[in-house]
């Protein structure tokens, strides 16, 4: 089974693949016990990384014309399309199209044009992408931020962090990243020294975990 998961920026799109074995072990798992999954289980890690999409002429312009409330021409929106489906194209290529696969994408609110736009992106193209080809056994999930954000939770159980952040948004993002950092520590996923952010990678891979624990079923 393969678990491709997606944190939905502009600025840092964010994106984890993972191959496990169909018979994964998740008894007994708790928020306590997750991290201890990887031990457990065989894996393969497939891919983690993250782009900026900000390097695409022109999208910007038309990612805020909701904000703004102008009319813009459309057509240069085309561009951020294109290249996030070459991406995900990228992605699925060297997949095996006969193995189940779980598409996982954070929710999104409403407010949130700018991730919205690549939400749906992302959505049309697998949709598109699998019937297409005829493939059945694949599911979109949509994931709630707050159970990878609980998962999280256990790196700062003495609250020595929290205290440093107002912003509530801005401390869930840390803690998310520390966690995250401490397994790839133990389990050495990637080499961290090519990325200059880790958070939006971070929260793509969590995100896994969080799939794991809240939604998946034997």
């Amino acid at each position: 089974m393969y678990i491709i998961s997606f944190d939905c920026g502009i600025k840092n799109f964010a994106y984890s693949c993972i191959q496990l074995n169909n018979n994964i072990n998740v008894n007994n798992v708790n928020n306590d016990s997750i991290d201890s999954f990887f031990d457990n289980n065989k894996y393969n890690i497939i891919s983690i990384n993250n782009v900026n999409l900000h390097t695409v002429k022109s999208d910007n312009h038309i990612l805020e014309e909701k904000t703004k409330k102008k009319t813009k021409k459309t057509g240069n929106c085309i561009n951020l399309h294109n290249h996030v489906v070459a991406l995900l194209l990228n992605t699925v290529s060297n997949l095996n199209i006969n193995e189940n696969i779980k598409i996982l994408i954070e929710y999104q609110m409403n407010i949130n044009h700018k991730a919205n736009i690549i939400y749906n992106i992302i959505i049309t193209f697998f949709e598109t992408y699998y019937k297409i080809n005829n493939k059945q056994n694949y599911e979109i999930i949509t994931v709630q931020p707050a159970y990878k954000n609980n998962i999280a939770q256990k790196i700062d159980s003495d609250d020595k962090i929290r205290i440093k952040y107002v912003n509530q948004y801005a401390y869930n993002k840390k803690i998310v990243t520390m966690y995250f950092l401490s397994l790839n520590t133990k389990y050495n996923f990637i080499d961290t020294k090519q990325f200059k952010k880790m958070d939006d990678i971070s929260d793509s891979f969590i995100q896994i975990l969080s799939y794991l624990l809240y939604y998946y079923k034997i």
